[in-house]
Parts: C-alpha cells; structure tokens; sequence
C-alpha cells in the first residue's frame, strides 16, 4: 500500500515538481497567494489533470479500504465502482462550475475555484495516507473507527475548502455583490449540502 503511494507521489514529482511542491507544502494553506500567483497557478492542464487522476484513484482505494467489512468480497470491484463515483462527482464539478461560471461571466474565476478544489483533494489524500500509517501502526491501540475519521476528515476538508474558495476569489470578486453570494451559494454550499445528505444517508444505509 505505501509502495503505490510513493509510486504516486513520485509520478507526480516528476510530471511537474512546482506543481508538487505548490500543492503538498502545508505552508501554503496558510499563506495568502497573490491575485496574479493564483491565476498563474490556476490554469488547468496535463499535469494538474494527471494529479487529479491519482488522487481519485487513492481516494477511492483509501475509502474502500476504510469501509470494507468482509475482507472476502472482491475488493477490486470495490475500489473500481467507488473510483468510478469519485471521477464521476470530479468530472461533474468541473462542467457544472463551468456552466454556471460561464451564466454569471465569471468563467475566467472558475479555474481558480476548481484548483482549489484539487488542491484540497490532495489535501484530503494526505491526511487518509497518515490516518492509514497510524491506524495500521503496531503501536496504535486505540480502537478507531476507520469510516468515522474518514468521514470527519471529509467534513473538515470541505469547510477549509470553503473558506479557501471565499478568500481566494474575494481577490476579484466584491464579497458583497450579489453576482458572487449567488455564485458561491449555486457552485458550493448548496451542491455540498446535497451531496453530504446524500452521502451520509448511503452511508447510514450502508450502500455506500
């Protein structure tokens, strides 16, 4: 497992090591990026979309593993149909972003959404790669609940992604116009809200 994660990382290090050094450094979620740093960085291409692809693919793994209960059902089924919803929940972002950004004509604003939008996916993979190191650590003897943590690491990530989006955009956008609360609430809140209903009600079901 951590041989496919290095395999990964070490990929991507070599596709683009800005790139990877931009998005894995943790000082940068704290740093401020200028307007101009942002739009630089925020242009969609190979790499950024070869980046994606990996973090879907261990996203999707690190979700089954963490879910599973029978380990004698086909787990590369698993993996495959939860990669199949994770490409399919990115992919549609991205249209949807588009769609409306292009309504609102703020379609040049929407890349910078949706890399943050990446940047955050790779944020959430790191934090599964440590959860898995701890919680398959000989020494870890508290008995966790895999599923819980994943899940409470999803909520954070979507609310630091949130507020990332504001602030990022607030560099171009006037916080109070009504173009942008529209805006924001039709691409992210609303769209999430859905989703994590959704989501948690699959999950109490246990279909997810």
């Amino acid at each position: 497992m951590l041989l496919l994660f290095f395999l990964f990382f070490t990929i991507q290090s070599s596709v683009s090591p800005y790139l990877f050094r931009y998005v894995y450094n943790p000082l940068n979620f704290i740093k401020d990026p200028s307007a101009e740093e942002l739009t630089n960085i925020s242009r969609i291409d190979t790499a950024k979309l070869l980046f994606m692809f990996f973090d879907c693919v261990i996203i999707a793994f690190m979700f089954t593993i963490f879910k599973i209960q029978d380990w004698n059902i086909n787990i590369f089924s698993s993996i495959v149909s939860s990669l199949m919803y994770v490409l399919l929940f990115f992919v549609s972002k991205f249209i949807f972003n588009q769609v409306i950004a292009f309504v609102f004509k703020l379609t040049k604003y929407s890349y910078i959404q949706f890399f943050q939008f990446m940047r955050h996916s790779m944020f959430f993979t790191m934090l599964l790669l440590l959860l898995y190191i701890v919680l398959s650590s000989p020494f870890t003897y508290f008995n966790f609940s895999g599923l819980l943590i994943f899940n409470s690491l999803l909520v954070l990530t979507i609310i630091t992604y949130i507020i990332k989006v504001i602030f990022s955009l607030k560099k171009f956008i006037n916080l109070r116009s009504i173009y942008f609360i529209s805006y924001i609430c039709i691409t992210e809140l609303i769209p999430i809200i859905l989703f994590l209903v959704y989501y948690f009600s699959r999950i109490n079901k246990g279909f997810v």
